[in-house]
C-alpha cells in the first residue's frame, strides 16, 4: 500500500497532529462538505497512525513537497 501526503501535514508530534485535524483540517472540510452536499457536513471518522510494520515495505508513506488537501 502506498500512502501519499503533502508535507504541509507534517507536525512535530502526535498531540499536535490531532489538534491540527480537529482545529484546522476539520473545519475546512466541514465547510466544503456543507457546500457540496447541501448542508450535510463532515465528521472526523478515521485517523491513521503508522508506528511500525512487521513486513518491510508493506506500507509506504510518500511525502511530497506540495500542498495536498488541508
Amino acid at each position: 500500500m502506498i500512502l501519499v501526503s503533502g508535507a504541509n501535514k507534517v507536525v512535530p508530534d502526535l498531540r499536535r497532529a490531532f489538534l491540527r485535524v480537529k482545529e484546522f483540517a476539520y473545519p475546512l472540510e466541514d465547510a466544503r462538505a456543507n457546500r457540496a452536499y447541501s448542508g450535510t457536513g463532515s465528521i472526523i471518522g478515521k485517523c491513521i497512525v503508522l508506528f511500525a510494520e512487521r513486513i518491510k515495505n508493506r506500507v509506504m508513506l510518500m511525502l511530497v513537497d506540495y500542498v495536498l488537501g488541508y
